[in-house]
């Protein structure tokens, strides 16, 4: 109802910039990464979504990649590294990226459902049941809180909540710091701000501050530590 009122309030033409989704393709395998990097393409072309694929071939290079991602493509067996174990990790982080696992070996089926993935598919891929698998991707990702606000850079901007961070106030603006390493200027109040946020996510832990508690790595006695290394007061 919130972006219902902006939008007839607006007396001239809005520019609604949406988020893109963001994909982590990691495979040893270069073939199979590009191939399925233009699979994923045609697929999200037909669904009318923006999206920006990365390719890894190891797990030590997609953690050391500081992008939040919506979806992570794995396969299970990378070399020395086991794709159901770097999701295990994720998991313990509290990091709840979709998820699918893309191996020639079935055998590891049954390990991979611990970590609650969106679908387990064999090699070769068939197209229509990944394109199934990120259908409910994306309709998972259509429940997601929007906010749609006034930004001093781009105008009207739809910002899903789970792509915030933490947001704070400096000096007369409002900094809304994305996890994906963008910040977003507004302009307005804090408090009408941070009234539109679910509150069973956010806290506002300070006057100046609000952070997504599902971004919280650490708690100190005066102080957050989030994922991306960032410190917010308390």
């Amino acid at each position: 109802s919130v972006i219902f009122d902006i939008i007839k309030e607006t007396k001239f033409k809005v520019r609604v910039v949406a988020e893109m989704y963001y994909i982590a393709v990691c495979d040893d395998e270069k073939l199979f990464s590009d191939n399925m990097r233009h699979i994923l393409y045609g697929i999200f072309y037909e669904y009318g979504e923006d999206v920006v694929i990365n390719c890894f071939d190891s797990i030590e290079k997609l953690e050391a990649d500081k992008q939040r991602y919506n979806l992570l493509i794995l396969d299970i067996l990378l070399g020395a590294d086991n794709g159901i174990r770097y999701a295990e990790k994720l998991r313990e982080r509290g990091i709840e990226t979709d998820i699918i696992f893309v191996t020639s070996s079935p055998e590891f089926a049954l390990a991979g459902y611990s970590v609650y993935p969106v679908d387990y598919i064999l090699k070769p891929v068939n197209e229509n049941k990944l394109r199934e698998s990120i259908g409910r991707c994306l309709k998972k990702r259509q429940n997601v809180p929007v906010l749609l606000i006034n930004s001093k850079e781009l105008g009207k901007v739809k910002v899903s909540v789970d792509e915030i961070s933490y947001c704070e106030v400096m000096r007369t603006d409002i900094v809304v710091h994305r996890i994906n390493g963008s910040d977003i200027t507004l302009v307005g109040t804090f408090s009408s701000f941070c009234a539109q946020l679910p509150k069973n996510e956010f806290y506002r832990c300070h006057r100046s501050f609000v952070v997504n508690m599902k971004c919280v790595e650490r708690i100190d006695r005066y102080r957050f530590t989030l994922q991306s290394g960032d410190n917010v007061p308390i």
